[in-house]
């Protein structure tokens, strides 16, 4: 905590004492995301895009924010600017379909992630993204090819959370299929590549949850996140 802190203090003395410098201001911006104060980061990306009002992340950094705080009309509208700015850009293309979702644009959003998979090298989380899409739109054949690709793509050892996501969307997949056991495996997958937060409540999974192989998997990640401090860790209704 006390490192934070001092880390938040360099931080602001770099702004005030070189008001052009732009990296601190990222930084700084970062830290009151890490620390939940939306409001505070918001100020801070505004003041660098004052500084530097073309730089489509910090754009796309905003436009996230902004539907942080409920503003979700205007994140999609900065999104697109941002999009704007760098086209190909297969990051910014991901971060723009998550505005589309969070505004109940699905559609648009599928769009711009299969725009982003056919940018080499395909990046996994747009694979994952488009799952869930098609989840949404209750296509678990669709949803399940997006999902192994996003388990082909997924390769680096920094990329077990997506791993670890895309594992647990399949055990919804299989459950949607009436595949049990296949459920439970994933299940299983995911909590190998570090997921302890299953989505053991969703009704796929739930109307199994008098099953000894599905309850042991849930309770073993209810533990493990009981264990990292999560209070809302629910894994299964008893």
């Amino acid at each position: 905590m006390r490192d934070g802190a001092e880390r938040r203090r360099i931080l602001e003395r770099a702004v005030i004492e070189r008001r052009g410098f732009l990296l601190a201001l990222a930084s700084l911006a970062e830290d009151r995301i890490e620390q939940g104060d939306d409001e505070a980061a918001l100020a801070i990306l505004e003041r660098y895009l004052q500084l530097s009002p073309g730089h489509p992340w910090v754009t796309s950094l905003k436009a996230r924010q902004l539907a942080r705080t409920g503003r979700i009309g205007a994140a999609v509208e900065l999104a697109e600017r941002a999009l704007a700015l760098a086209p190909r850009d297969p990051e910014l293309l991901i971060e723009t379909a998550a505005r589309f979702v969070d505004a109940g644009r699905d559609g648009r959003a599928r769009t711009l992630l299969e725009q982003a998979m056919r940018i080499v090298p395909a990046r996994p989380l747009a694979a994952l993204r488009l799952a869930e899409i098609h989840l949404r739109a209750n296509d678990p054949g669709m949803a399940r090819a997006a999902l192994e690709r996003c388990l082909q793509l997924a390769e680096r050892e920094d990329e077990s959370g997506t791993r670890g996501s895309a594992h647990a969307d399949l055990a919804l997949v299989n459950a949607r299929q009436d595949r049990y056991f296949d459920a439970v495996e994933e299940l299983q997958k995911a909590r190998g590549e570090g997921n302890e937060n299953l989505p053991c409540n969703a009704p796929e999974l739930l109307r199994w949850k008098d099953r000894e192989e599905l309850r042991q998997v849930c309770v073993q990640a209810e533990a493990a996140l009981a264990d990292l401090g999560d209070s809302d860790a629910i894994p299964i209704e008893q």
